[in-house]
């Protein structure tokens, strides 16, 4: 796995950095809305310049592509006639970056023929098991391995500090996992 991150390095600027971006995905989804916002826009944008700079639109000429942005509008427009455009404006206009996400992660993914792919699994698996240890130490010692407690009984935190969305977490990347686990064995 090391040569493999050590190849990364081999990769021009953009491409680097949106695939070491994939690489810890995970972790800066454990870092706060913030973070993901900002992580997720800058991945956007730098697609969207690699996109452009080498010419490749066929990746948004698909059915997903076209059922996403779909959804998009409709977004838009459900927001547009809402009672409270101040509070959902945001939320309807800025799905877009989640598109963009897919479609690059798809891209990155894919890239010079799932050259990274194996790499950014092993990668993401090793930070699943160490949050899952974390989780198995908290719910057993009522605190995790960085110290934080969780304010209800009967919920973990995990990495996540107060908030309490360390479910949601798990629940994406153990299905991540699996998916590519039953891939590779053609189950």
């Amino acid at each position: 796995m090391k040569s493999g991150i050590l190849e990364i390095y081999k990769e021009n600027f953009i491409e680097k950095y949106s695939i070491f971006f994939i690489l810890f995905f995970p972790i800066i989804l454990l870092l706060g809305s913030s973070v993901i916002n900002f992580s997720i826009v800058l991945m956007n944008v730098m697609f969207l310049i690699h996109i452009f700079k080498e010419k490749k639109f066929k990746i948004f000429n698909n059915d997903i592509f076209y059922l996403l942005i779909t959804f998009w509008v409709l977004l838009i427009v459900n927001t547009l006639l809402n009672d409270n455009f101040e509070d959902n404006y945001s939320r309807g206009f800025g799905f877009i970056r989640f598109i963009l996400l897919i479609f690059s992660f798809s891209y990155f993914l894919s890239y010079k023929n799932f050259k990274f792919k194996k790499n950014i699994f092993n990668f993401w698996s090793i930070i699943f098991i160490i949050v899952s240890l974390d989780l198995i130490f908290e719910y057993f010692l009522g605190f995790n391995i960085l110290g934080f407690k969780t304010p209800y009984d009967g919920r973990l935190v995990g990495f996540m500090g107060d908030q309490l969305k360390i479910g949601h977490w798990y629940l994406c990347f153990s299905l991540i996992i699996l998916a590519n686990f039953f891939n590779q064995h053609k189950i």
